[in-house]
C-alpha cells in the first residue's frame, strides 16, 4: 500500500502555488466559473480559486452556485480570503454544497465585523445548504457577528449545514453557524466538536435569534462566555423567535447567564427540546436556561446527574423544563409521553422526527442517523456489517437501502451506503478509507486504490476490495 507521505510534500508549497493561480490565472473582469448562475445551471465552484472569486465580485451575489469537489482554503490566512456579503450587500442567492466538505476557512483579525464564510445572508430566496464547513478556525478579537459559516442573517436559510471540529471566538454574537439569526430560519444543522468563545450573547450554533427561528438542530463541544452564554444559543430577543426540536451536549461555562441550552430567553418561544452538557458560571446558572425572561418554554428537559447542584433555569422555575436522570433521558417514553414525534408512534404526529437507542444514548434526530445504522447502539459497525451480510442479495429486508431507500435486493449498491456510514475509530482505519473512496474515480491519488499489483487502476472497485481482504488485520 502507498504511504500517506506521497500525498502530503511540502505543503507550504502548495500552498503557495494556490494563492499565484488564484491571482494570475482569471482575466480581469472574467467569469471565472463554469455555468450561467442559475438555479437551471448554477456556477460551478471546484477548489479554492473559484471559491475565493466568489467574495471578489459583488455583482454575483445574488446567483446560485454549486460546490462540485471538497475544498481547502488552508492557502488564505490572516484577512485574505474574500469574504461573501456585507450589510451593505449581503449575499442573496443560493450556495449549494452538494454535501461536500469545505476545510480550513480561516479568518484572523482585531476589529471587523459580519465575519463567516459568508458575512451576511439576507432575502426570502438567499440560501445556503448541504454543506460542512471543517476544522475553520476563526478569531475576531473585537468583532460583532462572527461565526464559521455565516455571520449575519437577515432572512433566508440555512439547511443540513455542518460546522466541524473548529474554534470560532469574537467579542459580541458569536456562533458556530451563523453569529447571529436576525430572521430567517436554520433547520437539520448542526455543531460538532467545537470550541466558541466570546464576551456576550455568545451560543453553540449561534449568538441569538431575534426574528427568526430554529428547528431540528444540535451542539456539543465547548461554549465560553461573559454574559448570555448558551449551549445552542445565547439569547432569544422577540416573541417571534423560535427554537424547536432541538438540543445541546456542550458543555458550557460563563459568567452572568449561563444555560445549558439558552443563555436567556427575552420573549421567544422554547418547544420540545433537551440538554445534558456540564453548565458552570458566576450568576444566573442554569442546567436547560440561564434566566427566563419572557416568553414561553414547552416540553424540555434537562439530565439532573450531569448537572445535580444546579436547576434546569437559573431564575425561576418551570414545570415544562423538566429535570430527569440520565436513565430517563435514555428511554424513548420520557419524550413521548410528553408529545415528542418519534420513529414507531403515531399518536404525537407523522413527521418522525426523533429516533432513540434506548438505554445507550439521549435521543437522535432521524436525519442524524446513517441509512446504513440498521441496528442499535448508534453508529454503522460490525453489528450493522453482520446484518449487511446476512441479508446479501436477499429481498426486502433492512439492508436495502440504496438506491433511494431500496429496490428490493441487498448488494453493492447497499454496500456504498454501509462504506460511506462506517464509523468505527479502531484497527479498521483501511477499511474507512477504503469506504470513502469506493467506486469514486476521478482523484489523482485515492487511498483505496491498491489493486491490481499494488499500484492502483483510478478506481477503487473489487478488486482492490479482494487486496484488502487478503491484507486484513496483517499490517500491511
Amino acid at each position: 500500500m502507498r504511504s500517506l507521505r506521497n500525498i502530503s510534500i511540502n505543503i507550504r508549497c502548495a500552498a503557495f502555488l494556490a494563492i499565484l493561480v488564484c491571482l494570475f490565472s482569471m482575466p480581469a473582469a472574467a467569469q471565472p466559473w463554469a455555468g450561467s448562475g442559475t438555479g437551471e445551471d448554477p456556477y460551478q465552484i471546484w477548489d479554492a480559486c473559484d471559491m475565493q472569486a466568489i467574495g471578489a465580485d459583488p455583482n454575483y451575489w445574488d446567483a446560485h452556485f454549486k460546490l462540485m469537489a471538497d475544498i481547502d482554503l488552508s492557502a488564505y490566512t490572516g484577512t485574505s480570503f474574500n469574504i461573501i456579503g456585507n450589510l451593505s450587500v449581503p449575499f442573496t442567492g443560493v450556495f449549494d454544497g452538494d454535501n461536500h466538505t469545505i476545510f480550513n476557512f480561516a479568518y484572523d483579525s482585531n476589529d471587523i465585523d459580519e465575519v463567516g464564510l459568508f458575512g451576511s445572508l439576507s432575502s426570502l430566496s438567499g440560501c445556503v445548504r448541504d454543506v460542512e464547513v471543517s476544522e475553520p478556525c476563526v478569531s475576531v478579537m473585537n468583532g460583532f457577528y462572527v461565526a464559521a459559516l455565516v455571520g449575519y442573517m437577515e432572512g433566508g436559510s440555512i439547511n443540513r449545514c455542518r460546522i466541524s471540529n473548529g474554534f470560532i471566538s469574537g467579542r459580541y454574537e458569536v456562533g458556530a453557524l451563523v453569529g447571529w439569526v436576525y430572521d430567517g430560519s436554520v433547520t437539520e444543522s448542526c455543531v460538532q466538536k467545537c470550541r466558541i468563545t466570546g464576551d456576550d450573547e455568545v451560543g453553540g450554533l449561534t449568538g441569538g435569534i431575534s426574528w427568526g427561528n430554529v428547528s431540528r438542530c444540535f451542539a456539543s463541544g465547548a461554549v465560553n462566555g461573559e454574559w448570555l452564554v448558551g449551549g445552542l444559543a445565547g439569547n432569544l430577543v422577540r416573541s417571534s423567535a423560535v427554537i424547536s426540536d432541538s438540543y445541546s451536549g456542550a458543555s458550557v461555562s460563563g459568567g452572568n447567564t449561563v444555560g445549558g441550552l439558552l443563555g436567556i430567553n427575552n420573549g421567544g418561544s422554547v418547544s420540545s427540546c433537551y440538554a445534558f452538557g456540564s453548565v458552570n458560571g458566576d450568576d444566573g446558572i442554569g442546567a436547560f436556561m440561564g434566566d427566563l425572561n419572557f416568553g414561553s418554554v414547552l416540553n424540555c428537559f434537562w439530565d439532573v446527574n450531569v448537572n445535580p447542584d444546579v436547576n434546569g433555569i437559573g431564575n425561576t422555575t418551570d414545570p415544562n423544563v423538566i429535570g430527569e436522570s440520565t436513565a430517563n433521558m435514555q428511554t424513548e417514553s420520557t419524550f413521548t409521553d410528553a408529545g415528542w414525534d418519534f420513529v414507531g408512534e403515531v399518536i404525537n404526529g407523522p413527521n418522525d422526527i426523533w429516533d432513540i437507542c434506548e438505554g445507550t444514548n439521549y435521543p437522535k434526530f432521524v436525519w442524524q442517523i446513517p441509512a446504513a445504522d440498521f441496528v442499535c447502539p448508534d453508529g454503522v459497525e460490525m453489528r450493522d456489517f453482520a446484518v449487511l451480510g446476512a441479508q446479501w442479495r436477499l429481498e426486502e429486508l433492512s439492508a436495502d437501502v440504496a438506491p433511494d431507500g431500496g429496490d428490493g435486493i441487498v448488494n453493492f449498491l447497499d454496500w456504498v451506503v454501509f462504506a460511506d456510514g462506517w464509523q468505527s475509530t479502531k484497527d479498521i482505519y483501511a477499511l474507512a478509507d477504503f469506504a470513502h473512496k469506493w467506486l469514486k474515480a476521478g482523484a489523482n491519488y485515492l487511498i483505496g486504490d491498491i489493486a491490481p499489483a499494488g499500484e492502483g487502476d483510478g478506481i477503487v472497485n473489487v478488486l482492490d476490495f479482494a487486496a484488502l481482504a487478503e491484507n486484513w488485520l496483517a499490517g500491511l
